[in-house]
């Protein structure tokens, strides 16, 4: 039996059979989600949106983004934008799932509800290179709390072997944490991307990813 902790109370999964974790931890997400998309429909919305886009939505678009929000909470959940919490989960007993990976979901929605106000201003990239970095990250994230991931991450960065299990799980939930309650401001990242003229929005992902990973994992090897 393995529990699942979230912001609304902790859960049990049966683990007699793998298949049926991740049928149940689909469950779980989608009732955390819909948690959150209740709570905001209920009396935060606007309140949300000023503090995390810095934006004030008008009535017309405070109701669009509300019909999109409704979608989202009925839709079922795509297990690949939660692969790196499915990973945990698997590893783990005891698991506590932050309401970031939920909070990403929902802020795409209204970002695409409020695309060309949020931005008009970045005529050199469309919701469609947002899209992109957020796959592109998904998949490194996923990779990387993987025990084979952050194992070839640390032989092929540092020319080192990571055999001691204690200390890969402590780097995992290291990583989790980081990756987990990180927010990312996409716009910004995207107007670095032009200043600094990357050629591919996806190697810029790669280096920034990078950078992240090594300023956690670097003090514990040495380069050779």
């Amino acid at each position: 039996m393995k529990t699942v902790v979230t912001a609304f109370g902790e859960k049990k999964i049966e683990d007699w059979d793998a298949a049926l974790i991740s049928i149940q931890l689909r469950q779980i997400l989608q009732e955390v989600r819909a948690g959150l998309i209740d709570k905001l429909l209920a009396d935060s919305l606007q309140k949300y949106i000023s503090t995390t886009l810095s934006f004030t939505a008008d009535a017309s678009a405070l109701l669009e983004i509300k019909g999109r929000l409704l979608s989202l909470r009925n839709a079922g959940i795509d297990m690949e934008n939660y692969r790196s919490v499915l990973n945990a989960v698997l590893e783990k007993e005891c698991t506590y799932i932050d309401t970031a990976f939920a909070y990403a979901e929902i802020d795409h929605v209204i970002k695409l509800s409020m695309q060309p106000a949020l931005y008009k201003h970045m005529s050199t990239y469309s919701f469609d290179d947002i899209d992109l970095i957020q796959s592109v990250r998904r998949g490194l994230i996923a990779k990387i709390l993987t025990e084979p991931g952050i194992k070839d991450y640390v032989h092929s960065t540092y020319n080192a072997r990571l055999n001691d299990h204690a200390k890969l799980h402590y780097l995992l939930d290291e990583l989790r944490n980081y990756f987990y309650n990180t927010p990312i401001d996409y716009a910004k990242m995207l107007d670095k991307f032009k200043r600094q003229k990357y050629e591919k929005i996806s190697d810029a992902c790669q280096e920034i990813f990078e950078l992240e990973v090594d300023a956690i994992l670097e003090k514990h090897f040495v380069h050779s």
